[in-house]
């Protein structure tokens, strides 16, 4: 496989760390209150933004600089319409932020609040900060576009060139042992290929489920949504369980621009995005949000003639999480049944390709 240049490898790095700092800026600038923090749907987006902004970038800067596990890189069509959609979310995101009524009026809704409270809402520098670091995060992903028409034919040549793979021998004789072990594992690749497109797919349903109930568990008020710590890591998390299982559905089975993963790494992903959704879902689970729900509606009703929770679609957000931890363990208890013939059919395609290739 071709990789990624050592100057690709820096620039997709920077983006990932870029968008981790707009991230935690974003984040931070939302006070940790005594049982959360009033954050904005227009935040939210943000941070989501500069989260997918921060794992495109470790995809490539990780995965194909640093491990090379795909066997080959996504064409360049394909990053430039991932660039180039990062772009457009991560300007939309900075867009939202600056303009929604927390950061516009971030000064005086603090003052208001510490004349009441005591305390603040709102660190307005952060604010600015994860702002400013989100445009200049759309920026670096618009250089990597920009670079894609413009940076020449080195940048292409890198990108599309797959050396071919394989051992050097008998054309005749590869053909001949490839098609005997095609037809000894015939049956359990066809079984492995079933086994995991049902996988995907209802980790892509289950995750993004546990995604939308999670949000909608918070009902707007004020600048936003009145939502906790452990509501932020479970969103994140089962968004990256979705973008995960969307990868596979559509990058790997559908669109066949990346092959499937080494079986010891998928392996490895699958386990610790569903040690992630544990976590998440038990700390979400056992966070006052949820288990105290009805009292918390109960008592702001009284004070504001109004609720902050839809605690029903809270706790089917907590299934959904769950139920796609299972999902997840069902892929990774998968690589363990069928992992042989799954790298076994990866290395007879690979042979092959070389067979026709030396036969042409």
């Amino acid at each position: 496989m071709a990789g990624i240049t050592p100057i690709q490898t820096c620039v997709r790095t920077v983006q990932a760390v870029c968008a981790l700092i707009a991230l935690i800026t974003t984040a931070g600038g939302y006070l940790e209150l005594s049982n959360g923090q009033l954050s904005s749907a227009a935040a939210i987006y943000a941070e989501i933004a500069n989260y997918s902004a921060m794992l495109c970038g470790l995809f490539y800067a990780v995965g194909l600089g640093v491990f090379k596990n795909h066997v080959r890189t996504p064409t360049v069509v394909h990053q430039r319409l991932v660039d180039g959609l990062l772009v457009v979310a991560l300007v939309i995101g900075g867009i939202v932020h600056l303009t929604s009524e927390a950061v516009r009026d971030c000064t005086s809704i603090n003052s208001m609040f510490i004349g009441i409270h005591g305390k603040g809402l709102f660190s307005c520098g952060r604010m600015s900060s994860g702002i400013a670091l989100t445009f200049v995060s759309a920026g670096l992903f618009l250089i990597t576009l920009a670079w894609s028409f413009f940076g020449g034919a080195v940048f292409t040549a890198t990108l599309t060139n797959e050396e071919p793979s394989g051992v050097a021998g008998s054309p005749g004789l590869k053909a001949g042992l490839i098609e005997e072990q095609s037809s000894v594992s015939a049956k359990r690749v066809h079984s492995l290929h079933m086994a995991r497109r049902s996988g995907r797919m209802l980790q892509l349903v289950c995750s993004v489920a546990a995604l939308a109930t999670t949000v909608a568990g918070y009902k707007h008020y004020y600048t936003g949504q009145y939502v906790s710590v452990s509501a932020t890591a479970t969103i994140l998390i089962t968004y990256t369980g979705m973008l995960n299982a969307f990868w596979h559905v559509t990058a790997v089975q559908m669109l066949q621009v990346c092959r499937v993963p080494k079986v010891s790494v998928e392996r490895v992903i699958d386990g610790v995005i569903a040690l992630a959704l544990v976590i998440a879902g038990i700390s979400f689970a056992t966070s006052s949000r949820v288990k105290n729900c009805d009292d918390l509606n109960k008592t702001f009703e009284e004070h504001h003639d109004s609720v902050l929770f839809r605690c029903g679609v809270m706790d089917t957000g907590v299934v959904f999480a769950f139920a796609a931890v299972a999902m997840y363990l069902i892929t990774f208890a998968l690589s363990f049944v069928m992992g042989w013939s799954a790298d076994e059919e990866q290395s007879a395609a690979a042979e092959k390709n070389t067979v026709q290739e030396s036969l042409a």
